[in-house]
């Protein structure tokens, strides 16, 4: 998936200024902590890259949108969503308009 510059910018920065001891992929470089919500950082993280506000849901209906036009198959898919089952793929895919 490609990002904006500044939103790759922002990720290298949070990613550079997080604990590497911690289990947590970011941490919060004031605390050295996880982020006690995601959305919450991913907020700080779209402030900073200057897009939108977007929830951090939005990547994976963005990936997944990406995926299906891409051609890739529905099992594909739903084992890159970590979905145990096609049908729950089929359904989140048709709420983002993709029919399979």
């Amino acid at each position: 998936m490609q990002l904006a510059d500044r939103a790759y910018d922002s990720l290298r920065y949070a990613w550079k200024n997080s604990n590497k001891n911690s289990p947590f992929a970011f941490t919060n470089p004031k605390t050295g902590t996880r982020y006690d919500y995601r959305d919450k950082f991913f907020h700080n993280l779209c402030r900073q890259a200057g897009v939108p506000e977007m929830r951090y849901h939005a990547l994976r209906h963005h990936r997944a949108s990406e995926l299906a036009v891409g051609g890739v198959s529905l099992p594909q898919i739903r084992d890159f969503l970590g979905h145990e089952n096609a049908v729950t793929t089929s359904l989140y895919l048709k709420s983002l308009g993709y029919g399979f």
